[in-house]
């Protein structure tokens, strides 16, 4: 009875540190989380009357480039603008036509996309990055009004797992278009 017991004991120990060691998050639960605390910071500055244009989530290490990661978590995000009745713009955009930097390494939205965002009468885009460490990845996300390129709701937050992982390939990352 007590080897039974102590094998019970060191079952459960090795599958407490198991369980430590990788937990994989939910993506699609935390971007929806992350998207539902952007239009609550937000707040009355949103009409979901006007369009918000999503752009993908580009790694900060290099802005013209993404992963399957990004991709997904653009998608993600962009689901539930629209899951929660705001109006989503599809719109194909070359990545170098985002942002401007300025002399001081700022990124500001360039003059062609506030154009862009004024053709369509969209009155704020969702921009972010990422940064991947080791098996977690951190997530920046930004509502920018798209007239004057002030941040109006923000939401940083950490994804964790072999799944968030398995998606951010740096060998396989793709130069690609920022909208979609």
């Amino acid at each position: 009875m007590r080897s039974f017991s102590l094998l019970l004991a060191l079952c459960i120990l090795i599958g407490q540190f198991q369980a430590c060691t990788t937990r994989n998050v939910n993506l699609v639960d935390r971007n929806h989380e992350a998207a539902d605390a952007l239009l609550l910071k937000a707040g009355a500055s949103l009409d979901k009357d006007k369009p918000i244009l999503v752009a993908t989530i580009m790694d900060v290490a290099d802005l013209t480039k993404t992963s399957r990661f990004g991709l997904i978590t653009a998608d993600m995000l962009a689901g539930r603008l629209a899951q929660q009745g705001y109006t989503v713009l599809e719109i194909k955009l070359d990545r170098e036509n985002l942002y401007t930097l300025t002399g001081t390494g700022e990124m500001l939205l360039s003059n062609e996309l506030r154009n862009l965002s004024a053709s369509f009468g969209a009155q704020a885009v969702l921009i972010g990055t990422y940064a991947p460490a080791g098996e977690q990845v951190y997530v920046s996300a930004k509502l920018v009004r798209a007239k004057d390129s002030v941040i109006i709701a923000a939401e940083d937050y950490r994804l964790q797992g072999d799944d968030v992982a398995s998606l951010i390939d740096p060998d396989l990352a793709l130069r690609t278009s920022s909208w979609y």
